[in-house]
């Protein structure tokens, strides 16, 4: 600052790299003109910093006398840049405490839009969402991977033989919602399909899906029609589709489980089929036998984001199998299992067993 109170030019400006700096009676000045990128640390940034020795205030004479005038003018300066700078700090206090208030913690507007307007006559919730579920099930039908205009992928994107199927309802806990300025109805659900297909290497593979969709449909002549259904992104703020508790009694769940554990170590071969435990042996010929009941000590529980029943417990399984040039040999596979079910036509069916060893 000058005398009378007025900033300094540019090649007066007083600033120091982080850290303190040594030399009493030296100003550290930086220059910013002059910045480097580490290229190995892409947010670090340098500046130059030199001394501008001692201050005039130092050089000045033990005997020479100070302006008296001169000591008021600058406290007259002072109290003046004070009084401006708090008022700048009570003009932007509110700008702060609003930022403040709408970042992390704040509340995000949905683009999902809340009922207004009239709805047309006979449009109620189970018209509009039957024309939904039609449009789901021809997704379901298509025979490729990825198919367009609708919700779902699979983990790739070729393969052969491919089908996609519905578990469970599709419609439950789905919200509907007439936005009258827009003339159209937004559906938000939560459907579980899995797909089955064969890979480039002829090996089957199966996987679940939990698939969010979001549908936009209009009313026309009484009817609804689907003019767009897609997924949509976690991150967007959306209202929580909640699916209904079939109450399954937790024998039913373990019986399924159980049967689908026999089912699976039957087979002749390792790794075993889609929807089965993985498996770390693999070959062609091997006898499998499942040690005890896998649902011995489980345990049942509901998912009420995805409608899908999760019974979790322990399985072991031996396989016995022939090397060639050494002879018979054994390996035994165990571990923490996720058995996941769905209610297809009242009965509860494994849709896929993943281990954790």
């Amino acid at each position: 600052m000058t005398r009378d109170g007025q900033p300094d030019g540019p090649s007066s400006k007083v600033t120091a790299k982080r850290g303190s700096i040594g030399g009493a009676g030296r100003d550290a000045t930086i220059d910013n003109s002059n910045r480097s990128l580490n290229p190995t640390i892409g947010s670090a940034e340098y500046v130059n910093i030199t001394y501008s020795g001692e201050s005039e205030a130092s050089r000045q004479t033990g005997n020479e006398e100070s302006d008296p005038g001169s000591e008021g003018k600058g406290a007259d300066s002072q109290s003046h840049a004070m009084a401006i700078l708090f008022l700048i700090a009570i003009l932007l206090a509110p700008c702060v405490i609003f930022l403040s208030m709408n970042s992390d913690g704040k509340q995000e507007i949905s683009p999902f839009p809340d009922e207004n307007g009239t709805r047309p006559v006979g449009a109620e919730d189970a018209q509009v969402l039957s024309g939904v579920l039609a449009a789901l099930t021809a997704c379901a039908d298509s025979p490729v991977l990825a198919p367009q205009h609708c919700p779902q992928r699979a983990e790739v994107s070729s393969g052969s033989e491919v089908r996609w199927r519905i578990r469970g309802s599709a419609g439950d806990g789905a919200i509907v919602r007439y936005n009258g300025a827009e003339g159209r109805f937004h559906v938000l659900g939560l459907a579980v399909m899995d797909v089955s297909y064969k890979s480039y290497s002829d090996e089957a593979v199966s996987e679940l899906h939990i698939v969010k969709f979001w549908s936009r449909v209009e009313w026309e002549s009484g009817k609804p029609m689907v003019v767009e259904i897609r997924s949509y992104d976690d991150k967007l703020k959306m209202p929580s589709v909640e699916k209904t508790d079939p109450k399954l009694p937790s024998e039913h769940a373990f019986r399924a489980v159980r049967s689908a554990f026999e089912r699976c170590f039957q087979a002749r071969k390792s790794p075993l089929p889609p929807r089965c435990p993985s498996t770390v042996l693999v070959d062609d010929k091997v006898n499998w036998k499942l040690h005890g009941n896998p649902t011995l000590n489980a345990r049942a529980s509901f998912d009420s984001k995805s409608g899908l029943i999760h019974v979790e417990g322990d399985y072991s399984a031996t396989a016995s199998y022939d090397v060639f040039l050494i002879g018979p040999e054994s390996t035994t596979e165990s571990g923490k299992y996720d058995a996941v079910l769905s209610i297809e036509a009242g009965k509860p069916e494994v849709l896929s067993i993943k281990v954790e060893r």
